[in-house]
């Protein structure tokens, strides 16, 4: 039976969950973790500058570009020894020693300069002021989303070779995108000067832009574009298609 580019994707984030619920400490085994103790306490981190965000554990990520650098952890009150927060070469590592199962994990992240994002498990990173930056680089190689409802940047660049979405609104130069996986780009709030996107996977994408467009489709997702950009290119080697976003 073949199935619809929305049943494979749907189908691929319910495996991507699987994994993550159920990773195997040996082959005849079954993922071990330490219980949370439901006390749910914060705890903030003394963290050297930092512009790069790396995520390997589940959990929620709550970032703020500000004047500040910090990090505070919440979580249950005898997790706190077994979750990292190191940075290497202006790159925040957030993992754990251990298998967590926490009631819950979450971090409140505040930089004055943000440049890349990457998430490598279910994480999920919620921006909560507006991000002006030079460029952003979002990297998706697992189930985690990233949703930023108001960018300001010359360069915007994601990779998505996952199940997980990314959300964006706002304005950028120069897009560029490329989809190997399940995840969705939802991007048509945000107004690309000129843009550029790989389609390899099931996932669609979903974009404003004003000047130049170029579209390669080699899988079965869809590009869905707003604007009459003055130079379109458009390469179709897959069964997925280009159209023309009609905002219901």
């Amino acid at each position: 039976m073949l199935l619809s580019g929305n049943e494979m994707k749907t189908l691929g984030k319910f495996w991507g969950f699987l994994l993550l619920c159920f990773v195997p400490s040996s082959c005849m085994g079954v993922y071990v973790c330490t219980e949370g103790s439901g006390a749910l306490s914060k705890q903030t981190r003394e963290i050297p500058k930092f512009n790069r965000i790396s995520v390997n554990i589940a959990s929620n990520i709550f970032l703020s570009q500000d004047s500040v650098t910090s990090v505070v952890v919440e979580t249950d009150d005898n997790l706190f020894d077994y979750i990292l927060t190191d940075v290497q070469d202006k790159e925040l590592i957030i993992d754990a020693e251990k298998g967590l199962c926490p009631k819950r994990l979450n971090f409140y992240i505040s930089t004055p300069e943000i440049e890349k994002i990457e998430i490598n498990g279910a994480g999920d990173i919620y921006a909560q002021t507006p991000i002006v930056v030079n460029k952003m680089q979002i990297l998706i190689a697992g189930a985690g989303d990233v949703v930023i409802d108001s960018i300001n940047a010359n360069k915007v660049k994601i990779e998505v070779s996952g199940s997980g979405d990314i959300r964006l609104g706002g304005y950028c130069d120069s897009f560029y995108s490329e989809i190997n996986g399940s995840g969705d780009i939802r991007a048509i709030k945000l107004v690309a000067d000129k843009a550029k996107i790989e389609t390899n996977g099931s996932g669609d994408v979903y974009i404003q832009c004003r000047n130049s467009l170029e579209v390669e489709v080699s899988g079965s997702g869809d590009v869905y574009y707003l604007g009459e950009p003055s130079f379109m290119k458009v390469s179709i080697s897959g069964a997925g298609e280009v159209k023309k976003y009609n905002p219901r």
